[in-house]
């Protein structure tokens, strides 16, 4: 007996807009990660962007440019003698960002497919989950890690060390861990479902 489940049109339908639009955004990752690394290289350095802790400043944001005290919480400039190392790690994180997208893209292309062909609790969808899950944990540690070995390199090449950058991971950091959290939980119920459908098959 065919213990595969069917797809009706309005799911199918859904699972095609999930493909275009997937399809969609790897090609504008591919398009923001090359401009973002020939943003990166100036003409005469390096545009780094970094967060500090707070620095006052007086900014002409009043009433016709009139200066406003404040604080910058994050600020761009071009390094012109940034170690090479920093130079690297800045462009290395702009590619790992993008290479994550594009695998969870992937990922979730593969996904949708299967669900299309009826396999819904399979060993081959868990592992796509927990791929997806890796792969975001990994892609937010390592871009984390690549823009503050970038930044210490930028802001040591001011000069005097009386500046650092705020290397506190940020929102973005924790989000990424929630959602990985989330996929593993999901992947641990999509084995559940894998068991108890061999289980149901096997009552067939």
């Amino acid at each position: 007996m065919n213990t595969t489940p069917s797809v009706n049109r309005k799911d199918r339908t859904d699972l095609w807009t999930t493909i275009v639009v997937a399809a969609i955004a790897a090609v504008a990752t591919v398009a923001i990660t090359v401009f973002r690394l020939f943003d990166l290289f100036a003409v005469d350095g390096i545009s780094a962007t970094a967060r500090v802790d707070g620095v006052p400043a007086s900014l002409p944001i009043g009433p016709g440019g009139a200066s406003v005290d404040g604080r910058l919480h994050e600020i761009s400039f071009t390094a012109t003698d940034i170690p090479a190392l920093s130079t690297v790690a800045y462009a290395a994180a702009i590619i790992v960002t993008g290479l994550a997208y594009l695998a969870v893209i992937a990922c979730i292309l593969l996904f949708c497919l299967n669900l299309m062909a009826g396999k819904a609790f399979t060993r081959q969808n868990t592992r796509l989950i927990t791929a997806t899950a890796i792969i975001i944990f990994a892609g937010t540690v390592l871009t984390a890690f690549g823009h503050t070995m970038g930044a210490n390199g930028a802001f040591a090449s001011l000069g005097d060390g009386a500046l650092e950058p705020h290397t506190d991971v940020t929102a973005e950091y924790w989000v990424g861990m929630f959602v990985c959290i989330a996929l593993f939980a999901v992947a641990v119920a999509f084995r559940a479902g894998e068991r108890l459908q061999r289980e149901t098959e096997g009552l067939v």
